[in-house]
């Protein structure tokens, strides 16, 4: 699509380069969390349980236990949007962090928080690096007050999961390409 114009219309790539994560966090029966603790010999081997339960057709996959939240994008504190013309010329660069925003702010969980029945709290964050959300627009003239992201909050983590350009969610024509390059696993209980 880069490089079409279309009479007076030219079409923008917006994309978001830069670090990000994909974050769960979910309620687990007590019974569960036994079951792990029983598998590991401390808490430092929680990464490697999730890590290799996700090859496991008989252990819990950690993106499975989200019921309270799930979300992966662009972290908003590091990572710029960038928008490039119909050449693939950058027009317009700014981190995301400063670009207008719509957040939602989801509770985190917390095994005291639930009176009626012991449970367990699971919350996993790999961090990763890459581009996020590739989309186009096609627009007469582009401005850069039109864009707003979408953001949701976990906590200290707030991950950019959506691009909007003059009230519309793009619609992303290329996967979030990325590589990861850490994983964190907290079980409390």
């Amino acid at each position: 699509m880069n490089g079409i114009l279309n009479n007076n219309r030219s079409m923008y790539k917006i994309y978001i380069l830069g670090n990000g994560f994909e974050i769960t966090q979910g309620a687990l029966p007590m019974e569960t969390v036994d079951v792990i603790y029983n598998e590991i010999e401390s808490e430092a081997d929680l990464v490697e349980y999730f890590i290799d339960a996700v090859q496991s057709d008989d252990k819990l996959n950690w993106f499975d236990v989200d019921d309270n939240f799930h979300k992966v994008g662009a972290d908003i504190d590091d990572s710029i949007l960038y928008v490039e013309d119909a050449y693939g010329v950058v027009v317009f660069k700014k981190p995301c962090d400063e670009i207008k925003n719509h957040t939602t702010i989801t509770e985190e969980l917390y095994p005291e928080d639930f009176k009626l029945e012991l449970i367990g709290v699971l919350t996993c964050i790999e961090k990763i690096k890459g581009t996020f959300f590739t989309g186009y627009i096609d627009t007469e003239d582009f401005n850069p007050a039109n864009i707003k992201l979408h953001v949701d909050t976990l906590g200290d983590m707030s991950v950019v999961h959506s691009i909007v350009y003059e009230g519309k969610e793009l619609l992303y024509k290329e996967m979030i390409d990325y590589i990861s390059t850490d994983f964190i696993v907290y079980l409390d209980k």
